[in-house]
């Protein structure tokens, strides 16, 4: 099957029986997918890069509005760039609901996400993607990132997870978390386990502002905070947290003399030492400010369109495989 194509689900069922992938694209380009309901696979929808020709990534290929339930994992990007994973609904996954991994300049957006062991999981040297303006909720973790960097994770609703809202662990760096409202998360601190609505291990030169961090197990967790920046280093804000108890009242010095712009100027740095000098007391506007990227460009093919037919999909061609097989994906440790 060539590039530059539509396949249109129109709202029927692409049904698996508990193995195989539904929809894979292999080294594959500007293909949309979409209005696809896949259930009952080990993967869901697959994206991967043509063995025999390694720089032959799956690139500015469209995954949209589609419903992806009950599989052991939902979408994977593994070595795909340039993609777009807009507005799908993904939920009762046993694994990731969306993981990535050796994958680069892709954009996760508006995406719905519950019921998972891992609403969003960046891996494995997945630098430059954005996570924007997703709703995760009821998931066991939220959005992690690991071995990773230059990623912006801003303006999602993250709610209700057992263990960690936001996690960067194992050399994750540079990477600009903003705008994002986490509430109710890290349910397992509340009973003295591990996990935080933001929590961090082994990770570096991270920027961390303009976050409603609201009632959460445990707010913060930062093995190194002295490592990361828990404010704007030049607008000098940094999150409001429910449970910071300081005043705006000037009392301070430098930006703390200015009594109403906003910032507390008492019980400094909050929650910790090392974390944020500079604590909003009121709840932020979840708008990104700092190191605007642009989405990923993504031609929109305008032939031929493929709509599926009645009812549910016939196993026989309910595996959609464009390609070659895909390189194995690394053992997680």
């Amino acid at each position: 099957m060539a590039d530059y194509i539509v396949i249109d689900g129109n709202g029927y069922t692409l049904q698996g029986s508990g193995s195989g992938r539904g929809i894979t694209l292999t080294g594959r380009s500007n293909i949309i997918i979409k209005n696809v309901k896949i259930t009952g696979w080990f993967r869901g929808i697959n994206l991967d890069t043509l063995m025999e020709v390694p720089s032959r990534y799956s690139k500015s290929n469209r995954i949209t509005e589609n419903t992806i339930t009950a599989n052991t994992m939902g979408i994977l990007l593994n070595e795909a760039s340039n993609n777009s994973i807009i507005g799908n609904t993904i939920t009762n996954i046993k694994g990731e609901g969306i993981g990535i991994d050796y994958s680069h300049d892709n954009t996760i957006s508006g995406n719905t996400i519950s019921n998972t062991s891992v609403s969003i999981h960046c891996d494995w040297e997945s630098n430059n993607n954005t996570i924007t303006g997703n709703t995760v909720t009821d998931n066991m973790n939220g959005i992690n990132i690991a071995r990773s960097s230059y990623n912006q994770i801003s303006d999602n609703t993250i709610t209700n997870t057992y263990g960690a809202g936001i996690g960067l662990s194992q050399g994750s760096s540079n990477n600009y978390i903003h705008g994002n409202t986490l509430t109710n998360n890290a349910e397992h601190a509340k009973i003295g386990g591990e996990g935080a609505a933001l929590w961090f291990g082994d990770s570096s030169n991270n920027v961390i502002y303009h976050n409603n961090i609201i009632d959460n197990g445990k707010q913060a967790d930062d093995t190194n905070a002295a490592d990361n920046d828990w404010y704007h280093p030049e607008l000098l804000e940094g999150n409001y947290w429910s449970d910071y108890p300081g005043v705006d009242d000037g009392s301070g010095t430098d930006k703390h003399a200015i009594a109403g712009d906003g910032i507390g100027d008492t019980n400094i740095p909050w929650p910790g030492p090392d974390y944020d000098a500079y604590p909003i007391v009121r709840e932020p506007e979840t708008t990104s400010i700092l190191a605007e990227t642009t989405s990923p460009e993504t031609t929109t093919p305008s032939v031929p369109e493929f709509i599926l037919g009645n009812g549910y999909l016939a196993v026989a061609i309910a595996l959609i495989v464009i390609g070659k097989r895909q390189r194995r994906r690394p053992k997680q440790t």
